[in-house]
């Protein structure tokens, strides 16, 4: 269960029954997810969000051909709380994730994800937790760091912020695609601390996930790609 110890309220969203039907049936028997409705076009989706209040937007990125990412950022602009996590075709494309998570997309999955994935992706998500693979963390970052400016490079990285040392371990321990509760093991700390740093991490990037927190830091010179 979540926080709050009530199921997760999902809004699926595609224009494809198959897929539909497919994450209905992977659902099913899911006692910490409550699937709310599933809207069918991109219009539906904004007005199902907008009356039902969902906490995770679960989106085919190709429910409106060339629209869905326009809709997605303006959907994470009039409901910044709500959690966006997409499937696409092409999810391992980094250039593609990169655009979707510019969106504001928490993390977008492969069709072919499995139930489990799946399930982790969705409860990850209302905490803005970003399921991402480690290889495909670093090809993302590569591309940020390749499509910077060598000046804006070195204005970014003059705005250095200050991290303690253990924020920086935890901020390197994200970036390698660890999860909180991973995280504290290898730290040997608490669940509750890691959130808390994570937290401070936040809010001194000026970033609400873990891919920003990651991207912002690999900009301003905070992690080095040998760390990760």
């Amino acid at each position: 269960m979540n926080d709050a110890s009530k199921p997760l309220r999902l809004l699926i969203a595609s224009a494809h029954p198959i897929v539909c039907e497919g994450l209905r049936a992977m659902l099913a028997g899911s006692p910490d997810i409550q699937l709310l409705a599933i809207a069918t076009s991109l219009p539906e989706t904004i007005r199902l969000v907008g009356e039902l209040q969902p906490q995770v937007l679960l989106i085919d990125t190709y429910i409106h051909q060339g629209a869905t990412l326009k809709a997605l950022s303006m959907i994470h602009g009039e409901w910044p709380a709500l959690a966006i996590v997409g499937l696409a075709m092409h999810a391992d494309d980094p250039e593609f994730l990169l655009a979707c998570l510019q969106t504001g997309m928490v993390t977008c999955l492969p069709l072919h994800a499995s139930r489990t994935t799946l399930h982790q992706a969705l409860t990850a998500s209302v905490h803005k937790e970003t399921l991402l693979q480690h290889a495909l963390v670093r090809s993302l970052l590569e591309r940020i760091e390749g499509a910077t400016p060598v000046e804006e490079r070195s204005s970014a990285q003059a705005q250095r912020v200050d991290l303690t040392e253990r924020e920086l371990e935890v901020l390197t321990c994200v970036a390698r695609g660890q999860r909180n509760k991973e995280i504290a093991t290898y730290l040997s700390i608490s669940e509750p601390t890691v959130k808390t740093h994570l937290a401070n991490i936040y809010f001194k990037l000026q970033v609400d996930s873990r891919a920003s927190a990651v991207a912002v830091a690999m900009k301003r010179g905070l992690l080095s790609e040998a760390a990760y």
